[in-house]
């Protein structure tokens, strides 16, 4: 099993000012003054361009302050960190609800987690010449102040694990008390141990 490619690594909901999110500010406050590379949505209703920095990208699209991540190393966890913290700084009156931090992992087989999906219909849809294209199983947890979200797909060919932590804030003066110094890469950590604990999967190249 491996991450994926690129997933969002960090989520902030809230009613983000799209107009704020230009080239000139993002550049300016964010990456001070360093070029980055900035793509225009076809589309323009409630997305912002996507800025890509190193291995980073940045985004609003709706309600969503999304952060994704293409090569899940440390160092590209704490700048996400880093620009979340910038953001929470300059923009510290808007208005939020939820603090997501994420990492999603692929595999083209993974015995561990086919064991979990034989379901008692299976041979019923079979026998009426269905044959399953995907398979889902979503476990939702509580540990201290946040929500433990695990989604296990079984597609034809591979399975996608998907962990989500979840964070009720209401603003982003507590955001800032949450988001501590190497929460994200804390998570990860986590998270690669609870694959290791519950499923004895072991990442690739870890």
């Amino acid at each position: 099993m491996k991450y994926k490619e690129e997933y969002f690594a960090l989520v902030i909901v809230g009613n983000w000012n799209l107009a704020i999110f230009t080239n000139e500010w993002v550049s300016k406050y964010l990456f001070d003054g360093e070029t980055v590379t900035v793509e225009y949505p076809t589309n323009s209703s409630g997305a912002s361009p996507r800025f890509s920095y190193k291995n980073i990208r940045v985004s609003v699209f709706g309600n969503r302050l999304q952060f994704s991540v293409l090569d899940s190393t440390d160092s590209s966890f704490n700048l996400i960190e880093d620009l979340a913290l910038k953001i929470s700084q300059y923009l510290e009156h808007t208005p939020v609800s939820d603090l997501g931090i994420n990492f999603v992992f692929e595999s083209k087989t993974c015995d561990e987690l086919s064991n979990l999906f034989p379901l008692k219909d299976i041979e019923a849809y079979n026998e009426l010449n269905f044959e399953e294209a995907q398979c889902s199983l979503i476990r939702k947890f509580k540990k201290d102040d946040y929500e433990l979200n695990i989604q296990i797909i079984k597609n034809t060919n591979s399975y996608t694990l998907d962990i989500n932590n979840t964070y009720k804030i209401v603003s982003l003066l507590q955001f800032k008390e949450i988001f501590t110094s190497g929460i994200i890469v804390k998570f990860k950590n986590d998270s690669l141990e609870l694959l290791n604990k519950l499923y004895n999967i072991e990442l690739e190249n870890e």
